[in-house]
């Protein structure tokens, strides 16, 4: 076990009936796994019976629960921008392109970091811009967003935990597209 993992999710069809639903991407037989980023690079594994935490599938993977917790990174302006280097990984739009009223800027000269924050509100949703040394702007969303392991049976949280992957794919069933290229 190398501690990837990949999605499950079953929904149920409270209209028609209480029978279980899993969109193809997202069965138990799935197979996008993914790297995460294990807090102490300690998750179940199934060789140790994940812990009795979970449930074994297939002899090979742990199948459990999970919830997602967040907070906000920092209450304040950080000291550097190494700072925010290690402590903030969800990058965010330029707030620009929202209304633009709604951020308050300001920009420290000493750490080249600019701080948008929204509604004088310091909190998750403030958005801190920098550039790298090509002069590209990179911007990142002050929210520390960790998904918590938790017991299938109980939902207890396990001690497990990882650094909120990026979502790439539509958790939404898609059908036939039409599109347009030259």
């Amino acid at each position: 076990s190398d501690g990837r993992v990949t999605i499950v999710h079953q929904t149920y069809d409270t209209i028609a009936s209480d029978t279980a639903f899993q969109v193809p991407h997202m069965r138990d037989e799935n197979e996008n796994w993914f790297k995460v980023y294990w807090t102490d690079d300690k998750y179940p594994k199934a060789e140790n019976q994940c812990d009795g935490l979970c449930d074994v599938v297939d002899g090979d993977s742990c199948l459990c629960g999970t919830s997602v917790s967040k907070k906000r990174g920092f209450g304040g302006v950080p000291d550097s921008l190494e700072e925010i280097l290690e402590k903030l990984f969800i990058g965010y739009p330029n707030p620009n392109v929202f209304n633009s009223e709604s951020y308050e800027t300001t920009y420290d000269p000493q750490t080249g970091v600019t701080t948008h924050v929204k509604d004088n509100s310091f909190d998750s949703s403030t958005v801190f811009e920098f550039s790298d040394e090509k002069g590209r702007n990179f911007f990142v969303k002050n929210s520390i967003e960790t998904v918590q392991v938790r017991g299938l049976e109980n939902g207890f949280f396990t001690g497990y935990s990882f650094r909120n992957a990026p979502q790439f794919m539509s958790f939404v069933p898609t059908g036939e597209c039409e599109f347009e290229y030259s």
